[in-house]
């Protein structure tokens, strides 16, 4: 369901996840984490900085009200919801990262604006997982206590950032993946998701 919410004075589209009604009733509440875990970092490690980022949930849903904006997907855990919305502080975040990277490399002025902009990505990826885990540790509300997901404007995934709870990053990429994508719907156990391993995520 997207609705508005307003945070640091602007309104944003924000898609609401209610964890207690989109529930899978055939497992434990504790197995069900782990599964939505998996398949989140599932979805994670199908996006390699080889190939570069991924839409993802391309062919699940109408994402178009996030176009042209950095969003991200993250478990609110006052609410225990899974929220994806557009990103309040990414903007400044991406341009100061920007202007460090050509500060800092020189030759990357000489680059094509392809390379330069992937290469810039790269960095902001970083750049985004140390607010992140900042945010988790020192931050008052600890919004982002589970980490965070970052999508770039082009809803492509980038990232998933840990915050002070290791993998729980990768509950709220599954449970809107579950919740969105019918190819997920079915899936109730890690063994059916046949992940095995250490699940990607940001150093």
């Amino acid at each position: 369901m997207l609705t508005r919410s307003t945070q640091g004075g602007k309104r944003n589209w924000v898609t609401l996840v209610n964890l207690q009604s989109k529930q899978q009733p055939l497992i434990g509440r504790k197995s069900s984490r782990e599964a939505l875990i998996a398949i989140g970092g599932l979805l994670g490690s199908s996006s390699t900085s080889v190939e570069g980022p991924k839409a993802i949930f391309g062919n699940c849903l109408d994402q178009s009200a996030f176009d042209g904006h950095w969003n991200i997907i993250y478990e609110d855990v006052a609410t225990g919801r899974v929220k994806r919305e557009a990103c309040s502080f990414c903007d400044a975040l991406y341009e100061r990262t920007k202007q460090e990277a050509l500060q800092q490399n020189a030759l990357l002025a000489s680059k094509d604006k392809a390379q330069q902009d992937k290469y810039i990505e790269g960095e902001f990826a970083k750049a985004f997982a140390e607010h992140v885990r900042t945010d988790a540790l020192t931050s008052h509300d600890q919004l982002f206590k589970h980490g965070a997901s970052l999508l770039n404007p082009r809803q492509e995934f980038v990232v998933s950032a840990v915050g002070a709870a290791g993998n729980e990053v990768y509950f709220a990429l599954g449970k809107y993946g579950q919740t969105y994508c019918k190819q997920l719907a079915s899936l109730q156990s890690a063994t059916e998701i046949g992940v095995a391993g250490e699940l990607r995520r940001a150093t």
